[in-house]
């Protein structure tokens, strides 16, 4: 059984967790669907096999982190959630943070009470590689001793300077021209070889960096500080050695639009369940969350994938469980299915 002394099979466990964490559709929204169809599985009961589902596939979203870290290479960001809390009044404001792995097609959540750094510092524990952000200070300590390479995010100084331009600042059009410039020369380099687009961003790109330079320097000494294209010129001073960073490594890229796009997914679903329960609640979502994300970044169907995997977890040796992450499971126990929602892969647009 998919859940001991349960009644449900691992069909309708993987249908109740599929339609919240992919379709988002809450649960007591799906006891109404069921009662219309003279079921009797109130919102607590979907809730208890959401948690059992959740503890069942932890060993398997352990894996994924454990493969993202060794990756060398992770993009990050975070969202924030309702979080209620019973034992005490009103409710917090959590995180929901994604770490992908742009390279490998894999993705893992988590989910911590606060916004304070050291939430991504036990994360990234004893992670080496390079580490692609927004400018959020919790990260600072872990680029101090060389062994996490900080890579910034062009998407996130762009916006800085349409904001800037939207508020009636034209100056800001010619960093944002040559912005443009940048994401034309990764649209063109985008089938070559790591190397070949390292050689490409070395004598196209780099040049562009250059003139992005100049003109920073130059409007920081006529634009008020505190004004948007100010904002957005400190931007640009502050992360610039790691903003030019993805020149350095094809591997590397110019934003971190990809783990974004991962956190949508999440942003949809709030909207339609409001709230976690509790924290446990929280990281279930999480789990669970990183086995259906990490199903579409592999076109795997995820209700196809869960449906065989919570049957087979229980028993399954623990050292082979990386047979069971979605990209494993499609090549050696399943059929990957390209399904219409499937995520792409991770734009290098803005």
């Amino acid at each position: 059984q998919a859940v001991e002394k349960s009644l449900a099979a691992e069909g309708f466990i993987a249908q109740v967790v599929v339609s919240k964490y992919a379709d988002h559709l809450p649960l007591h929204r799906q006891s109404r669907i069921l009662a219309r169809q003279g079921l009797d599985f109130p919102r607590s009961t979907l809730c208890d096999l959401v948690a059992a589902a959740a503890a069942a596939l932890q060993p398997i979203a352990d894996e994924l982190r454990r493969q993202v870290l060794a990756s060398g290479y992770v993009q990050t960001d975070d969202t924030s959630i309702v979080v209620l809390e019973p034992d005490a009044s009103g409710s917090i404001k959590g995180r929901v943070w994604t770490y992908l792995d742009p390279l490998g097609g894999r993705v893992v959540f988590d989910a911590t009470r606060t916004h304070e750094r050291r939430g991504v510092e036990d994360f990234l524990s004893g992670y080496k590689g390079f580490l692609q952000a927004d400018a959020y200070n919790g990260y600072d300590a872990l680029f101090r001793d060389g062994t996490v390479i900080e890579v910034a995010c062009w998407a996130h100084a762009r916006r800085r300077f349409v904001l800037a331009l939207e508020g009636g600042e034209p100056r800001a059009a010619t960093i944002l021209s040559l912005v443009q410039q940048l994401y034309a020369i990764e649209r063109e380099g985008a089938s070559l070889s790591f190397d070949g687009r390292r050689a490409l961003r070395q004598e196209r790109s780099g040049p562009i960096l250059a003139q992005i330079d100049r003109q920073r320097r130059a409007l920081a000494e006529t634009v008020l500080p505190k004004s948007t294209l100010g904002d957005a010129l400190r931007y640009l001073d502050n992360q610039w050695t790691a903003l030019g960073r993805f020149v350095q490594d094809g591997r590397l890229r110019p934003d971190n639009n990809g783990a974004e796009s991962q956190l949508r997914t999440v942003a949809v679903g709030r909207k339609n369940w409001l709230f976690a329960g509790r924290m446990a609640g929280a990281h279930r979502a999480a789990v669970l969350y990183s086995l259906v994300q990490s199903c579409r970044l592999a076109n795997v169907e995820p209700f196809a994938y869960l449906k065989d995997v919570l049957l087979r977890v229980a028993t399954h040796p623990q050292a082979r469980i990386a047979e069971l992450t979605p990209k494993a499971w499609a090549k050696t126990l399943g059929a990957p299915v390209t399904s219409p929602d499937s995520a792409a892969a991770p734009s290098l647009t803005t």
